[in-house]
Formats: C-alpha cells, sequence, structure tokens
C-alpha cells in the first residue's frame, strides 16, 4: 500500500465544507494529498448523522462518478445498519491511484435503507496522483485522534448485501452464472444487488445477483 510522508494538515476544498450543513454527511480523513501511482490506499470515512433519529444508513462509492484517476477499492457500498441520532460511525474505504493528474474526490453518497432517501456528497478532498518516486511538498490529511466512535445499533439487512470494487475481495457467491457487463447508473442497479467493478484500470462492472 501506498505510504504518506507529509506531516502538516491540508484544510478541505470549500464545496466539502458544504457538508457541514447536511443532515447526513461524510469526511473522508487519512488519506494522502499525494498519491503514488499503481498504488492503494485505506482511509476512515466518518459518517455523520446529524438528525435526532436513527437512520438505517449506506454508504455508497459510485464508480461512475469518481475521477478517472482516484477510484474506491475494495468494498463500494457497505451497510452501515443502524447510526443513532446526534451520533457517527467510522468505516474503513480502500482507494486505488489509477492516473496521474489532479483529481475531486467525489462519487459519494449515503442511502436510507427504509426511506430510499440519499445525501449525495460534493467533492471531499483534492488530491494529486504522481508517478512513483516523484513526489510534491504537499500535506496529509490526518486522522482526528480525539474523534468519537460510536458503534452500530444494529446488522445491515440480509437483503442488502455489500458490494465490493472486485470480485476477489467478496465472499464467495453461490450463483456461478455470468456476469454481464453494465453501466451502473443506465441499468438502474438497486442499491441491495450486489454490484462488483473489474480492478483498475479497466471501466467494467460486473452484476452478480445471488439468488
Amino acid at each position: 500500500a501506498g505510504v504518506a510522508s507529509p506531516n502538516s494538515e491540508r484544510r478541505r476544498p470549500a464545496d466539502a465544507r458544504d457538508t457541514d450543513r447536511m443532515k447526513i454527511r461524510v469526511e473522508v480523513r487519512g488519506l494522502p494529498a499525494q498519491l503514488q501511482l499503481n498504488e492503494e490506499y485505506e482511509a476512515t470515512c466518518v459518517v455523520v448523522n446529524r438528525l435526532t433519529e436513527p437512520r438505517n444508513l449506506q454508504l455508497q462509492w459510485r464508480m461512475n462518478d469518481m475521477p478517472p484517476g482516484v477510484l474506491a477499492a475494495g468494498k463500494i457500498y457497505t451497510n452501515i445498519g443502524k447510526v443513532a441520532g446526534r451520533s457517527r460511525t467510522n468505516i474503513k474505504q480502500k482507494f486505488y491511484a489509477q492516473q496521474t493528474g489532479m483529481w475531486q474526490l467525489t462519487g459519494c453518497a449515503v442511502v436510507e435503507l427504509d426511506t430510499d432517501e440519499e445525501w449525495v456528497m460534493p467533492n471531499l478532498l483534492d488530491v494529486v496522483v504522481a508517478e512513483t518516486g516523484v513526489s510534491t511538498p504537499l500535506p496529509a490529511v490526518p486522522e482526528r485522534s480525539n474523534s468519537t466512535v460510536f458503534t452500530r445499533e444494529a446488522s445491515p439487512k440480509p437483503a442488502q448485501p455489500d458490494v465490493f470494487a472486485s470480485p476477489t475481495d467478496a465472499p464467495p457467491s453461490t450463483n456461478s452464472s455470468a456476469s454481464n457487463l453494465l453501466d451502473m447508473s443506465s441499468a438502474g442497479i438497486a442499491p441491495q444487488e450486489a454490484v462488483f467493478a473489474a480492478p483498475p484500470p479497466a471501466d467494467r462492472l460486473y452484476v452478480d445477483v445471488t439468488t
């Protein structure tokens, strides 16, 4: 996995700070400001429920809305379960640096599984992907040591399986039928379907619906 060297904190983009006014919001912590090409990184997604009542949430990284240079890896749809009102929970998320350049980390959304209400996040971070061995003085996004982690109140629904970016990251499937190549947005894939995206750099999604 990639290793970040810088120490100083950088501010979130202005549009990321707009999430402070959202009822459900996401922060990405621990992802370096500069990523090395063809390296995988792990960060923390902090999902905050600012409402007074609990919500049954699913964290989504929508590949079609992500920049071509930085893609979510591993699990891309995560069933969080019930998040109590006025609380937050931490979700580990992997990212893969696929193409050099300056990128905005978009494509994140949170869905309420009981009501289908969704909150689409703006650009959460500005990142640079550089060739291996090339570095620029860009700071990392630090983990906040004093942040509070709230445990989940319930397990995800069995009818809402998690979704992975690579079939090798997912648990064994009982369905051995051939996968279809689909565009996630145009095919109208529902959150409860098990969706697999081909590992970078291929821009294809595989659908495996377990019966």
